[in-house]
């Protein structure tokens, strides 16, 4: 039984590159002849949990900016008005220095 996992630790699979795989470890693979180090699917980003989270964290990124956008919008909206307002008090006392 230990043989046999033992085995299939360090098997051999059939390298496209230049014919042979040794096995380093779980997922990882490595050409002996040209250095060629290989992952499997299970230790990349791309399987379905990793694009799940990938799209999880840009849902999540997308709401910051949009909260973040409707932030400086109302911070401008303000300004604008303080603005026009004492723009409306300034003509008002021009037009009282004026009438004086």
């Amino acid at each position: 039984m230990i043989w046999s996992i033992i085995k299939k630790e360090y098997q051999r699979n059939l390298n496209f590159f230049a014919h042979s795989l040794n096995r380093l470890t779980i997922g990882i693979w490595r050409c002996s002849q040209t250095g060629l180090q290989i992952v499997s699917e299970a230790l990349k980003v791309n399987t379905h949990a990793g694009l799940f989270a990938k799209q999880g964290m840009l849902r999540i990124k997308k709401l910051k900016d949009d909260v973040e956008v409707d932030f400086k919008e109302q911070k401008k909206s303000r300004k604008s008005q303080q603005i026009n307002q004492r723009s409306k008090e300034n003509l008002i006392l021009k037009s009282l220095r004026k009438q004086q």
